[in-house]
This record gives structure tokens, sequence and C-alpha cells, in this order.
């Protein structure tokens, strides 16, 4: 069982195991009436630097592309006053600076745990920090109701 796209394989479980994780959290916020914009999973070959083994491992794409396309939308359309960012991710400085400079609305970025950009600093209204301590509070509850289905905290979240 040296093939990690085996679905007896460890990291192969891994990855199912955190995929179901996220879609439960994306269940739960939608739960709270936010409307998610997600990206998209595209598959990319890995290959083990150890024994050359390949597999198939999901990525993570368009994420950035769809925050800077909802943020520039919301404001053209004058749908907010102020915008709130929740990323250090560089690609969103030039919409952040579009809609400070050129349409003349706040935006306040809030840095991840461990994260912060100059750029962006430079660029935002005004920045924040979330620390681990305002995760821990905000927390879901141990079990939140979806659509007739119990969503359940996991254990690794707590």
């Amino acid at each position: 069982m040296n093939d990690p796209s085996d679905p007896r394989h460890a990291e192969y479980q891994a990855a199912e195991e955190s995929r179901e994780r996220q879609a439960d959290y994306i269940d739960a916020i939608k739960s709270t009436g936010v409307v998610v914009c997600e990206g998209q999973f595209k598959r990319r070959v890995v290959t083990c630097r150890d024994c050359g083994a390949e597999w198939n491992k999901p990525e993570e794409k368009m994420t950035d592309v769809q925050i800077a396309t909802q943020l520039l939308s919301g404001a053209f359309r004058g749908e907010f006053d102020a915008a709130l960012v929740i990323s250090g991710d560089a690609d969103l400085v030039p919409p952040i600076r579009v809609v400070v400079e050129q349409i003349g609305l706040p935006v306040i970025v809030a840095f991840p745990p461990g994260r912060k950009l100059v750029a962006m600093q430079n660029t935002a209204t005004e920045i924040r920090h979330i620390r681990k301590k305002h995760l821990e509070e905000c927390q879901f509850p141990t079990v939140v109701p979806y659509k007739g289905v119990n969503l359940n905290r996991p254990t690794k979240w707590s």
C-alpha cells in the first residue's frame, strides 16, 4: 500500500477527512445565513521524493479571485459602507487599493494568526490581527443543525 492515491493509504484518508471537515464547516457557516462563494479544487500530480510514487493531490484554486470579484462588485454596486477582508494574501492588495483609493470606501484587513503583509498594511484603511484566543472564543457550538442534519464539530477543532 505505497500508492498514496489508494483509498486505503493513510495520506489519502487524511486528505478525505480534511475535505469532509471543511465541507461540514462550510455548511455550518451557511447555517448562519452567510452566502459562501467557493473557489475550485483541481487535482495535480505529486511525486514522492523518497520512493517516486505519484498521486493526485487536490489543490485550491481561484479563492483569491472570488474574494477580489465579490469585493469589487459589492463596492461598485454600493452594497456596503465598509469591507472586512480576512486574509494575508498579496493577490488581494490591488482590489483593496481600488476600493480604498478609487471608490473611496474603507477596507479593514484582519490577518489570521501568524500572518501579516506590509503591502496590505499600507493599502488597507485599518489593520486588525486575529489571535488564536479570538478563534477559540468564536467556535461554533458542538452541534449545528443545517437542512435537517446535525453537523458535529470535530474534536480536532476544539
